[in-house]
């Protein structure tokens, strides 16, 4: 596999009573799977394997292409205010892109059990090895906290926190079989 990526973070530290940090990250993820093997017995009665020699269909083995889980690009937003007297507001905005999946046609036509990617689909093509990509994820989750000193030496805080404050539609799992 090989992932290459770049993240770039800006922090703005407490000063002022506030602080906020924000971090990109452009990344590519790609994978394969591992080539099929002819396995045979050998010369000197021992079980060997060797490479088929010929080439097989996609679905077979050896696909070099996106990751699953490949997200091009994830960004955080997040800061702290103090607003004086023991109360804080935070917030922090999240965006990732639309990751990928693995897809499969559901049925394993080619009778291999548990070991096969069952990409062949009945009409004989074969689906894209993760080929399903997930729409982008928003997020923004706020906070009101307040400190209460109870004594010199003991302090309460309480929280009020709402996540998803948009209410944005963020689908992270699908139904990845394509029957």
């Amino acid at each position: 596999s090989n992932y290459h990526g770049v993240d770039v973070t800006l922090t703005k530290r407490y000063s002022k009573r506030w602080q906020a940090t924000a971090t990109m990250t452009r990344a590519v993820f790609r994978d394969a799977t591992a080539p099929r093997s002819q396995w045979y017995l050998g010369s000197d009665g021992v079980i060997a394997r060797r490479p088929v020699g010929f080439a097989l269909a996609p679905d077979l083995g050896g696909e070099y292409t996106y990751a699953n889980t490949d997200q091009r690009w994830r960004a955080n937003i997040n800061g702290v205010v103090d607003l004086g007297y023991g109360v804080q507001f935070s917030g922090i905005y999240f965006y990732g892109s639309g990751a990928r999946f693995t897809t499969t046609s559901g049925t394993d036509r080619r009778q291999e059990g548990a070991s096969g990617e069952k990409r062949l689909r009945a009409d004989g093509s074969i689906a894209p090895r993760n080929g399903l990509q997930g729409l982008p994820l928003h997020r923004i989750d706020i906070r009101l906290q307040k400190q209460i000193a109870l004594s010199s030496k003991v302090r309460v805080d309480g929280m009020f926190a709402v996540y998803n404050a948009f209410n944005h539609e963020n689908y992270g799992s699908y139904v990845t079989n394509l029957d």
